[in-house]
C-alpha cells in the first residue's frame, strides 16, 4: 500500500504529460504548455497537434470548425481568447462526443477545466497581456477558503483587434445592366468584453454545491474603409463611371447576466452519484446595428443605409444525471436535459433619399419577431471493461420544438417545427500490452441553424453586398468516426496514428446571386452532402530532461 501511495505522489507532483488520452477524448494539460504562459486558452490550443486557431479565436480540427466551447462543463460568455492560460488546469478535446453531451456542434466539444484552489485562507491571481495593435486582455481572481466553503470574486476584460487588406472585383448582370465594382481598402474588427463573476462553493462529506453569478457587457464590431471604382452600362451605353468613398460599420452590443449552479451527491462508497445543474442567462439589452455610407470624392453623400435590430433574449439549461457503478469498471448513466433559448425584438432599416438629402424609414421592412427553441433530451450510457477491452456505448433522444413568428414585407415567414431524433455513440479501447493501444469511436450529431441564419430580412455588409437568412433552412447531420493506434515508448514518448472519417448531410452553404444592378445578395441553402477523411500521424518526444 505504501508503495502504491508513493507511486501516485510521483505522478501527481512530477511533470505532467502534455496530452493524456482517454476513452472518448484528448486532454491537454494547461500547466505543461510552456509556450502559452501568460497567454490564453487559444494559445494553449495552438500548441496541440491537429488544432488550428485563427486570428479571431476560431478553432478548427482536422479541417473542420464548429466546436462547442464549455468552461467546467457549462456554456460561458467568454471566448477562448478571453480565458487566461494561468487559470486552466486542462482542456478536453472531444471529437466524437458521447450521448451524454448535447448534440449541437459541428466538429465536437472543447471543455476548459479551470484550476480549483484548495489552500485555506486568502489567495488570488492577476494576469494581463497586450500587443502592438492594441489587443489586450486582463483578469483578476480573489479567493477565500475556510473549512467547507470557498468564496471568490473576479473579473475579466479584453479587447481583440484585427486589421486586414481587402481587394475585390465583382460583376453583376441584372436585366441589361452590367455593373463592375473594384474595391480596394481595409477592413477592421474590434471585439471587447467585460465580465465579472461572484461565486460560492461548499463541499462537505458526500455533498458539494457551487453557485456562481456573472454579469457584464460584450461588444462585437467590424467595418471597412475603401474606394469603389464602379463602371455601369445599359447595353452598350455607359451610364456611370465613378469612384466612391465607402465606409461600412457593424456592431452588436449585449448586456448580460447569468447564474449557474451545480450540485453533486456521492450516494455510497461504491461511487454512485447524483448530479443536478442549472444555468439561466438573460441579455436585457442587445442592439445590432449596421451602417453603410457611400460618398463621392467631393464629399457629397451618394448612398447610405441604417439598420437596427433591438433584442432581448434569455436561455435556460437544466440537467440531471444518475450514475450507477454496478461493478468494478462498469457503470450505467441515465440523464435528462432541458434547453430553452428565446429571443424577441424588431428590425427596421432606413435608406438615404437623394432628393430629400435625408434618411427615410422603410415602413414595409419593419419586422417584429419572436423566436424560441426548446430541446428535451434523455440519454442512457453504459461503460464497462472486459479484460484489456474498454467499451462505452449510449443513445440520446432529442425532442426539438422550433418556433419563429415574423412577417416581412407583409409576407408571413413564420415557422413551427417539432422533431424527435435519436443520436447513438460508441467508443472502444483495447490494451494490446507493452503500452500499445487500439482505439475506435463513433458519434452522430447535428448542427441546428441559429436564429441569425433564419431571419428572412435583408441586412448590409456594405452597400454592394446584402445578406439575408432563410427560415426554411434545415439542420445538418454529422456522422463522425475514428480508428487509432498509440504506442508509448520510455514513459515520455508517444507515437500515434489515427484514421478519421466524417460524413455531413444537409450541408449549409452561403450562395451569392445578383440582386439589383451592382448589388449581390448572400443567402443560405442546404447544398447537399460532404465527406472528409484522412490519416493523422503524430509523435511527442521529450528530447532532454531540461
Amino acid at each position: 500500500a505504501m508503495a502504491e501511495t508513493g507511486l501516485e505522489e510521483v505522478v501527481v507532483t512530477g511533470e505532467k504529460s502534455k496530452i493524456i488520452y482517454k476513452l472518448d477524448r484528448q486532454t491537454i494539460s494547461g500547466s505543461s504548455t510552456l509556450a502559452a504562459s501568460g497567454g490564453t486558452a487559444a494559445d494553449v490550443l495552438r500548441t496541440s497537434p491537429s488544432i488550428r486557431v485563427d486570428a479571431d479565436g476560431g478553432v478548427s480540427f482536422r479541417g473542420s470548425s464548429g466546436f462547442l466551447v464549455y468552461v467546467d462543463g457549462k456554456e460561458s460568455p467568454l471566448s477562448l481568447q478571453q480565458i487566461p492560460a494561468s487559470n486552466i488546469a486542462d482542456i478536453e478535446i472531444i471529437t466524437t462526443p458521447s450521448a451524454r453531451y448535447k448534440t449541437e456542434g459541428d466538429a465536437g466539444i472543447i471543455n476548459i477545466i479551470t484550476k480549483r484552489l484548495t489552500t485555506d485562507g486568502f489567495s488570488g491571481s492577476f494576469n494581463a497581456a497586450g500587443s502592438t495593435i492594441g489587443t489586450w486582455n486582463a483578469d483578476v481572481l480573489l479567493n477565500y477558503r475556510k473549512g467547507a466553503s470557498r468564496w471568490y470574486i473576479g473579473g475579466a476584460g479584453s479587447e481583440i483587434r484585427g486589421n486586414s487588406d481587402f481587394d475585390q472585383t465583382k460583376t453583376t448582370i441584372v436585366d441589361d445592366f452590367t455593373t463592375t465594382s473594384i474595391a480596394n481598402g481595409t477592413r477592421q474588427r474590434n471585439n471587447s468584453t467585460w465580465v465579472g463573476r461572484l461565486g460560492w462553493e461548499f463541499t462537505k462529506n458526500d455533498h458539494s454545491l457551487l453557485i456562481e453569478a456573472q454579469s457584464g457587457m460584450m461588444k462585437t464590431g467590424r467595418g471597412g474603409d475603401m474606394l469603389y471604382d464602379e463602371h455601369r452600362q445599359q447595353g452598350n451605353t455607359v451610364i456611370n463611371d465613378n469612384i466612391y468613398d465607402s465606409h461600412d460599420r457593424y456592431s452588436n452590443e449585449k448586456q448580460l447576466a447569468q447564474i449557474a449552479t451545480d450540485y453533486v451527491w456521492k450516494i455510497n462508497e461504491r461511487g454512485d452519484k447524483f448530479t443536478l445543474s442549472g444555468r439561466f442567462r438573460y441579455d436585457w439589452y442587445a442592439l445590432e446595428y449596421t451602417e453603410s455610407n457611400m460618398f463621392e470624392l467631393s464629399g457629397e453623400r451618394y448612398e447610405g443605409t441604417r439598420g437596427y435590430e433591438s433584442e432581448h433574449h434569455w436561455d435556460i439549461d437544466v440537467a440531471t444525471n444518475y450514475q450507477l457503478n454496478y461493478r468494478e469498471g462498469g457503470r450505467a448513466e441515465v440523464g435528462y436535459q432541458f434547453t430553452s433559448y428565446s429571443e424577441h425584438g424588431d428590425y427596421n432599416i432606413k435608406y438615404w433619399d437623394r432628393g430629400k438629402k435625408d434618411f427615410e424609414w422603410q415602413d414595409d421592412l419593419y419586422a417584429p419577431f419572436f423566436y424560441r427553441r426548446q430541446i428535451h433530451s434523455a440519454y442512457l450510457m453504459f461503460t464497462d471493461k472486459f479484460g484489456p477491452l474498454s467499451v462505452e456505448a449510449g443513445v440520446r433522444a432529442d425532442h426539438t420544438i422550433d418556433r419563429m413568428d415574423i412577417v416581412v414585407e407583409k409576407v408571413d415567414r413564420s415557422r413551427y417545427i417539432k422533431r424527435t431524433e435519436l443520436y447513438p455513440s460508441a467508443h472502444l479501447s483495447y490494451d494490446a500490452g507493452n503500452k500499445n493501444f487500439i482505439t475506435a469511436g463513433y458519434s452522430y450529431r447535428t448542427n441546428r441553424p441559429g436564429i441569425w441564419q433564419l431571419e428572412p430580412y435583408i441586412t448590409y455588409e456594405d452597400y454592394y453586398t446584402k445578406m439575408t437568412g432563410n427560415p426554411d433552412i434545415k439542420p445538418e447531420y454529422i456522422h463522425s468516426a475514428e480508428v487509432g493506434y498509440r504506442k508509448t515508448i520510455a514513459e515520455e514518448n508517444t507515437i500515434s496514428v489515427t484514421g478519421f472519417y466524417r460524413h455531413r448531410t444537409g450541408v449549409r452553404e452561403r450562395v451569392r446571386v445578383a440582386y439589383e444592378p451592382g448589388v449581390t445578395l448572400d443567402s443560405l441553402i442546404n447544398a447537399g452532402n460532404d465527406r472528409t477523411f484522412g490519416v493523422e500521424l503524430s509523435a511527442q518526444v521529450k528530447a532532454a530532461r531540461w
